[in-house]
């Protein structure tokens, strides 16, 4: 007999935890799910009806209760909320809009590389890499004087022209110096553990405890 097929909420949840363990266990973003950062992912909360996340400054990342995702969707939707705590977005500026917007498409261009997850089809291949700033800053002015580019002004995860970003104004300096010690942290780790894989390995495939960690560093 085959097993009974899983009611899609159910899968819904089991894709979400296994997404939410991916980010947890990647070294970058261990540190801050361990710490204050939790995921909400409950019918009763705020979340975003047509989207995937909202965060706060607090490190409460409001999750679509019912969406039916793969892992690897909510991977990285999750770690896209982290950097927004980790790179301290959480700032309010005269033209709110220019800045989240900025803030996202830094937060695209910081998760390119890492392979973590992959984003939902509806926010891949966003061209990020073309825009004129390498920061935050840089971009919110571009932004302001330029306007923001039509293909980039829906690239949050509420899936609108919405900010995925809420409450900025209840950010408190002690709440976003200790999102940045634990981002600090977790690149620190992240950097370390990039180091060791890069080191040789003997004919067992494991890696030589011989080298100097400047040898290491090289490598």
């Amino acid at each position: 007999m085959p097993p009974p097929k899983q009611r899609p909420h159910d899968r819904a949840s089991e894709n979400f935890e296994a997404g939410y363990r991916v980010v947890q266990q990647h070294p970058l973003f261990h540190r801050m799910l361990l710490g204050s950062a939790r995921a909400m992912r409950e019918s009763a909360t705020r979340y975003p009806p047509n989207g995937w996340a909202l965060v706060d400054p607090f490190g409460t990342i409001y999750v679509h209760p019912k969406r039916l995702a793969a892992p690897e969707e909510w991977a990285w939707v999750l770690a896209h909320c982290c950097l927004h705590l980790g790179l301290s977005h959480f700032q309010k500026r005269l033209k709110q809009a220019e800045w989240d917007a900025a803030c996202d498409c830094i937060v695209h261009r910081f998760l390119a590389p890492l392979k973590i997850g992959r984003p939902p089809v509806e926010l891949s291949g966003v061209p990020v890499d073309d825009l004129p700033g390498r920061t935050e800053d840089a971009l919110y002015r571009y932004f302001c004087e330029q306007g923001i580019p039509k293909h980039l002004q829906s690239i949050s995860l509420t899936g609108t022209r919405e900010s995925d970003m809420i409450d900025i104004d209840r950010a408190t300096p002690a709440a976003e110096l200790g999102w940045k010690r634990a981002f600090a942290e977790g690149l620190r780790l992240a950097v370390a553990d990039a180091v060791e894989s890069a080191g040789p390995r003997d004919e067992r495939g494991k890696h030589s405890r011989a080298l100097t960690a400047a040898q290491r560093a090289r490598n």
